[in-house]
């Protein structure tokens, strides 16, 4: 099953002689503690992050989304100014499955590792879209491979971006299952690094390059492990607010997925969806009141504090992380609208609802 995509609405009347150029969007969050690699190696990330159009301050709230060049470009300028050809791993030592943002629940609630590695591919679409990734059962073995699909990036600049997504995938499945995932080959396309010690503290000694693929394969019975933050409720909360962006979803189903998508990013406007969606805000409107729906604003609000009113009864997340996942920089603008609209304060919420 390949991870899903939202379609892409066009009205016959509005439709333009040449699509909008594809974006490809990935979360700032897999740049976290890019600027403190940068000064270990004696560079000064700032005109690396200014060039780009990035700012420092972003790198400490991942749920930015951005195009997946800005991350690529910021790989391939380190990789020649440092002169190393081992970015990728080094960046991703170093961080936490806090990179992964809100989103990460979905994967470090899963209750053991075939279940993660089924909601690791189908959340893809959702950290990192040009990202893919597959696995398969060889025997007794677990092939897991990963490809980005970004035309318009360098053999360099995907080389570097696939490397940053297995090295991320490795140190969040070792962080979730609790133990050093023991890995039987790990394979890249790529030639033999100069700074091989560095992938052999990311992956171990079962290096295969020149492959045909970039992947790694484990035992079988490793599908079995506990993940240990399993939470049912949590996962199936995460799961469904996921599952809003499959394919199939009728057009209010994709607009409330996409939402979703984009609150973290405090970028859910109704600008924003409808180039996304490649039609006018004037048809998202048109389209809300064909279903009977509400005006934008109304779903944005519902959407909003639907999401809010869920993490506070089926999670421990403090009240800060929460107000970031629904699009306010701050808990205090968060506290303010969440009572205007439910007529409680999120801690007045919380209580009852788990009292009850």
């Amino acid at each position: 099953m390949k991870p899903a995509h939202v379609r892409v609405c066009f009205e016959q009347e509005e439709q333009m002689s040449a699509s909008p150029k594809q974006q490809y969007l990935v979360r700032i969050g897999a740049l976290q503690n890019f600027d403190q690699l940068c000064i270990e190696l004696g560079i000064d990330p700032n005109p690396v992050l200014r060039r780009l159009g990035l700012n420092r301050k972003y790198l400490e709230t991942g749920d930015l989304l951005v195009e997946v060049g800005r991350i690529a470009s910021a790989l391939e300028f380190v990789t020649r100014l440092s002169n190393r050809d081992d970015i990728p791993p080094l960046l991703a030592l170093d961080q936490n499955r806090d990179f992964l943002g809100d989103y990460g629940h979905l994967l470090t609630s899963s209750a053991n590792m075939e279940e993660f590695l089924l909601e690791q591919r189908a959340f893809l679409y959702t950290h990192a879209q040009p990202v893919r990734s597959e696995f398969e059962v060889e025997g007794d073995l677990v092939r897991v491979s990963f490809e980005v699909i970004a035309p318009h990036l360098s053999a360099l600049q995907l080389d570097l971006g696939v490397k940053l997504t297995l090295s991320q995938f490795r140190m969040v499945t070792n962080r979730a299952a609790g133990k050093v995932l023991p890995l039987r080959r790990v394979c890249f396309r790529s030639k033999v690094p100069d700074y091989l010690s560095t992938y052999q503290s990311m992956f171990g000694d079962e290096l295969e390059f020149d492959a045909d693929f970039d992947g790694l394969y484990f035992n079988a019975e490793i599908f079995k492990w506990e993940i240990q933050t399993a939470n049912t409720t949590l996962h199936h909360y995460a799961k469904e607010r996921i599952s809003k962006i499959a394919p199939e979803s009728d057009f209010i189903d994709q607009l409330e997925g996409l939402v979703r998508f984009h609150l973290p990013t405090q970028k859910a406007s109704l600008t924003t969806l409808a180039n996304q969606l490649g039609c006018s805000e004037r048809t998202i409107q048109r389209r809300l009141d064909a279903h009977g729906q509400e005006s934008f604003q109304s779903l944005l609000d519902r959407v909003r504090f639907e999401i809010a009113e869920q993490y506070l009864v089926v999670s421990n997340l403090p009240m800060t992380e929460i107000a970031y996942a629904v699009g306010y920089s701050d808990q205090a603008n968060f506290t303010r609208a969440f009572s205007k609209y439910t007529g409680s304060s999120p801690s007045q919420f919380r209580k009852q609802r788990s009292s009850g």
